[in-house]
């Protein structure tokens, strides 16, 4: 009991943001909203129910491969996060591989950038190289909210 109620009592780490973007778009594979968890030691984004994708701070992260036989491809991401006193970065590099008959196989790479500000209240999304242009999503804090305020 002690331990429950010293965990209940102990100071959040955690800061969590919900992004969403101020432009309309027809949907094309075109993401509406992210989440962004901050903790000391990692920064977080999902864009999908269920699915963070995580880095830590000056370390780069990878996942197991993952094959799906439906399609003959095979994929791993590699994640990088950094922080300044203006920003926190997320990479997400996405290593495809389409697994053939023969001995050659077809690879691809995909990257997207993370940009978010906890003074503004912004996240800026690039995919492709640094130099790509970025969409913005306005930012604000994550609270849960009583089942009685969805109603």
């Amino acid at each position: 009991m002690m331990l429950v109620s010293l965990q209940a009592c102990s100071p959040v780490t955690e800061r969590a943001y919900f992004c969403e973007s101020q432009k309309e778009q027809p949907f094309d594979g075109f993401v509406r909203q992210y989440t962004v968890q901050v903790e000391p030691d990692r920064v977080c984004v999902s864009w999908e129910a269920n699915v963070l994708h995580c880095g830590l701070f000056q370390k780069e992260t990878s996942t197991t491969w993952m094959v799906d036989k439906s399609t003959g491809m095979k994929a791993q991401l590699f994640y990088q996060a950094s922080r300044t006193p203006e920003s926190i970065d997320l990479t997400v590099s996405r290593q495809e591989v389409l697994l053939l008959e023969s001995t050659e196989a077809f690879a691809r790479s995909t990257v997207t950038g993370f940009q978010f500000s906890e003074k503004a209240l912004l996240l800026a999304v690039s995919t492709g190289p640094k130099d790509s242009p970025s969409l913005t999503y306005a930012c604000s804090k994550w609270r849960k909210k009583p089942w009685w305020e969805w109603i």
